[in-house]
């Protein structure tokens, strides 16, 4: 092993992480050379990141030698890197997701692994790198210094690599299948920005509930992002306990549909090339451009949406949800799910392509009745 390799060896472990892909034979010939980049944003920037930025970045910087250093589980997002490395420690994982905001966390956790890696790189960049170039939504910066926009998408692995069982619970269970994220944070959108608050497990409860009783058959992602339902449901669902985005991305794609409740599940959903119907606030649809994510990872992919509030979970109860969000989410998903056939659905290989600005719809807002009511309006960005 070479003083190169040796010396990242030393450096990930002594700075709490796992180095969990690599080659040694590629490791760059002086330290002066690696540029480290420790990210704790969130799924939806962890989608742009992979999507859109990380290989532009690296082209701009050349020759540079790029280690990504990131949450357990992310590896398949971005195959792209040179080394990736995992956080060695899987405590607290939830806490400091609950401190994502965008590409940026400012949790505490997320600062003492970044001054970690001070003490043994030179070149350690910041979230502000890429919100300098995306933040809702691309900037001039971006613009000005790429010209066109290239998406890249990871190759979606087959139902096989979540085993033999998954595979036989998804084919024998009678009803219409859809992936459920029971995600442990809600999305709120709040003063212009997005921000985290404690989900509750018994909306959850109450949400897989209905769905049973209403003959589907929810497959229920538990991960350190999620709740564990297993004790209130035993084998009444199938279950996909992973953190490994490769094989989440997989599942999605057997299943055939995605349903995300104010967690933003559906920004994987949509690298997985998997229809999704999804629970959000159009606040945040609009301003954070969701809808342009949507069109340049999704054009040709089956989506729904429900606008609502999210603080139907936080103050609400069962009488409530049923009434004011599950009865639509039903209906919703028994019109949806039927008419979705997964041979037209865009291809799982990995693909890079060239995308043109007018593929983005630009919303506006336009004043109907009165000044306080506000309907967007789509029209084409210019080319």
């Amino acid at each position: 092993m070479n003083n190169i390799a040796e010396f990242l060896k030393r450096s990930s472990e002594k700075a709490g992480f796992k180095r969990e892909v690599y080659n040694d034979t590629k490791c760059p010939t002086h330290q002066s050379n690696i540029t480290v980049f420790p990210f704790f944003g969130d799924l939806g920037s962890s989608m742009v990141l992979s999507s859109f930025l990380l290989n532009r970045y690296k082209e701009m910087r050349g020759s540079k030698y790029f280690i990504l250093a990131t949450w357990p589980g992310h590896r398949s997002l971005f195959s792209n890197v040179d080394e990736f490395w995992s956080l060695a420690s899987h405590e607290k994982l939830d806490d400091l997701y609950k401190e994502s905001k965008g590409f940026e966390n400012l949790g505490k956790l997320a600062t003492l692994y970044h001054r970690n890696l001070n003490m043994y790189f030179e070149d350690v960049i910041g979230a502000n790198t890429f919100t300098e170039l995306y933040d809702n939504g691309f900037k001039k910066a971006f613009v000005d210094k790429f010209k066109i926009i290239v998406r890249s998408l990871p190759s979606i692995p087959s139902i096989s690599v979540l085993g033999e069982k998954f595979g036989r619970d998804i084919r024998e269970r009678a009803g219409l299948k859809v992936f459920v994220h029971p995600s442990k944070w809600t999305c709120v959108w709040s003063r212009g920005r997005m921000i985290r608050i404690p989900s509750r497990k018994r909306f959850w409860v109450a949400l897989v509930d209905r769905l049973l009783k209403e003959g589907f058959v929810p497959v229920l992602h538990n991960s350190y992002l999620t709740f564990d339902l297993s004790a209130e449901f035993t084998d009444r669902c199938v279950y996909v306990v992973e953190d490994d985005i490769g094989k989440i991305m997989g599942a999605m794609r057997s299943i055939g549909c995605v349903l995300d409740v104010f967690s933003d599940i559906s920004r994987i959903s949509l690298v997985a090339r998997c229809p999704f119907l999804a629970v959000t606030e159009r606040n945040k649809y609009v301003t954070m451009q969701d809808y342009a994510l949507d069109d340049l990872c999704g054009i040709d992919l089956p989506k729904r949406y429900i606008f609502t509030f999210p603080t139907i979970i936080e103050s609400g109860s069962d009488p409530t949800w049923q009434f004011n969000l599950f009865d639509g989410i039903v209906q919703k998903l028994n019109d949806f799910i039927p008419t979705l056939d997964i041979n037209t659905l865009p291809t799982t290989a990995e693909s890079t392509v060239e995308l043109p600005y007018n593929t983005v719809r630009r919303r506006k807002q336009k004043k109907m009745g009165t000044r306080f009511i506000k309907v967007p309006r789509e029209e084409r960005l210019d080319g």
